[in-house]
């Protein structure tokens, strides 16, 4: 076995945990994490060269709450880590670059660490493997397809069973007998995870809904750059769409959307999106209507009073106390903050965003869902978006870097890592203006006979050359290729309502490839 190689080791509950979330945290990361060796370099993820014995204490720490629970490693590619400062168990900083000799035995990476840095998953037999793939499929909120696993060779094996022959294995004992490693390394870090999930489920949900047209598709361009966006208005300029996809974009990075502009549509977009983030699921309404009622929030009466209406109509709705069908009670908002308001309180998270057919009403436009794909997502957080959006393919394992990447840049560690294949989004692969969409007519084409809806949302159009008119049919002397238009507001309105879940989607994009 290779001396640089490295590794995590856990538990199959933990990674479980790791699994759904798209992330490698250690306990401060999950609500449930089993003690493993992260608890003890809490905000960092300790990993050990196979040369050293640093291994057999953490498989002892992944049995320490239940001696049952069955052991995993995690191999560590640190070359997916870009650059950055990672710690010796001395606390002592070390460039990544020179983390490749196996002599250090130990070092310890800012969490959290993006599934891209886990080369595969070694279990110690088949049996141990079968189980941990077989619960997964059963519990059915789990990508399954996100790491490569893979059952123990013999030098693998031989890390298994040192630790078991030391007798350390499910021996609190001797465990306790152990050094403390936190005794030895003081360095700490702290992440805020809700947010980090919340803007995880804010993309997810965004690419999904990118099939709507090329204004999500650049708004989720936009959101995915992991910096803040420039786009603001002042207090007597209306309020425009782009104004309001920069409020929210920003917020994720200060917690503040709005800066020290006093507009309010900003103020409550930030206070929204608090709730969102911070509050559970049964509180975030609560919690608006409170802040809307903020007598000290807003600066002038006109404000207010049109606050405390809001919160009013939008408790009322909530309680169901309004006889108004959904229609015309979103058609009759005043703005379109006040419309996704009410969405918020119409429908709990994205799973019930999407199981409603929303776009029937016929009074969101393709704006209003990328700011609603951005509050749902926030509200449901990355782990708790329907798995039919989180299988897409590659989709887990970009996900999972937006939301590394996010944290370290936010966390100012340093850190970088490695950009994954970027999937495309269904927009990215039917739009016709993309430059090699000429050699894609053919998939155009066979989408459009797929959703039949689609067919009048393109149009033809043939170069202006002479041509004859032989029996109806026009023809052109050579070689001429037609170029397809894009229809964009046929477009969104035809698949604003088409529900692509991830088998779908994989149906999508290998005839898209293979066109």
């Amino acid at each position: 076995m290779a001396a640089n190689r490295w590794f995590f080791p856990t538990n199959t509950e933990n990674l479980k945990t790791i699994l759904a979330h798209g992330l490698i945290c250690g306990p401060a990361g999950y609500k449930k994490y089993y003690s493993d060796i992260s608890c003890s370099f809490f905000g960092f993820i300790p990993i050990f060269c196979n040369g050293n014995d640093g291994h057999k204490k953490a498989l002892t720490k992944a049995r320490e709450e239940d001696a049952n629970l069955d052991l995993c490693l995690l191999e560590i590619n640190l070359n997916q880590i870009q650059a950055g400062k990672v710690y010796l168990t001395d606390s002592s900083p070390v460039d990544i670059e020179q983390c490749h000799d196996p002599s250090f035995g130990t070092i310890c990476i800012p969490a959290p660490l993006p599934l891209s840095c886990v080369k595969q998953v070694i279990f110690c037999d088949s049996k141990t493997k079968y189980t941990f793939t077989d619960d997964i499929k059963s519990y059915g909120d789990t990508p399954q397809d996100a790491l490569k696993m893979v059952v123990a060779k013999k030098p693998e094996q031989k890390l298994f069973k040192e630790a078991e022959q030391t007798g350390m294995l499910g021996d609190s004992k001797e465990t306790e007998a152990e050094p403390s490693f936190s005794a030895q390394y003081t360095c700490s870090t702290h992440q805020n995870y809700k947010n980090i999930y919340s803007f995880g489920g804010s993309l997810c949900t965004l690419f999904y809904f990118a099939k709507n047209g090329a204004t999500t598709n650049s708004a989720l361009g936009d959101c995915t750059k992991i910096k803040k966006l420039e786009n603001y208005v002042e207090n007597d300029e209306p309020i425009t769409f782009e104004s309001l996809l920069c409020c929210l974009n920003n917020y994720f990075y200060h917690k503040t959307g709005h800066t020290k502009k006093n507009v309010p549509q900003f103020i409550i977009l930030d206070s929204v999106l608090d709730s969102l983030v911070e509050q559970e699921k049964n509180e975030h309404i609560t919690s608006i209507v409170n802040f809307l009622n903020s007598a000290d929030v807003f600066d002038k009466e006109e404000e207010k009073s049109r606050a405390k209406e809001l919160s009013k109509r939008l408790t009322d709705f909530y309680n169901n106390k309004i006889d108004s069908k959904a229609s015309t009670l979103f058609s009759t908002s005043r703005s379109r903050v006040e419309k996704i308001l009410l969405l918020l309180a119409y429908r709990d998270d994205v799973a019930g965003l999407l199981e409603t057919d929303i776009a029937k009403l016929e009074v969101f436009d393709e704006e209003d869902y990328i700011i609603a794909a951005i509050l749902f997502g926030a509200r449901s957080k990355y782990h708790k978006i329907p798995i039919s959006l989180r299988q897409y393919p590659g989709i887990q394992g970009y996900m999972s870097y937006l939301m590394a990447q996010f944290a370290h840049t936010t966390g100012n560690t340093g850190i970088t890592f490695k950009k994954p294949p970027i999937p495309l989004t269904i927009m990215e692969m039917v739009d016709p203006r993309r430059r090699e969409q000429s050699k894609k007519l053919g998939f155009i084409y066979w989408l459009s006979n797929k959703y039949t809806k689609l067919q009048n949302c393109f149009e033809t159009i043939m170069p202006n050359k002479k041509f004859a008119n032989d029996n109806g049919k026009s023809t052109y002397d050579g070689v001429v290729l037609p170029e397809i238009n894009i229809k964009e507001q046929e477009y969104f309105k035809v698949m604003s309502k088409i529900k692509v879940d991830d088998e779908a989607y994989e149906t999508i994009l290998k005839k898209y490839k293979s066109a």
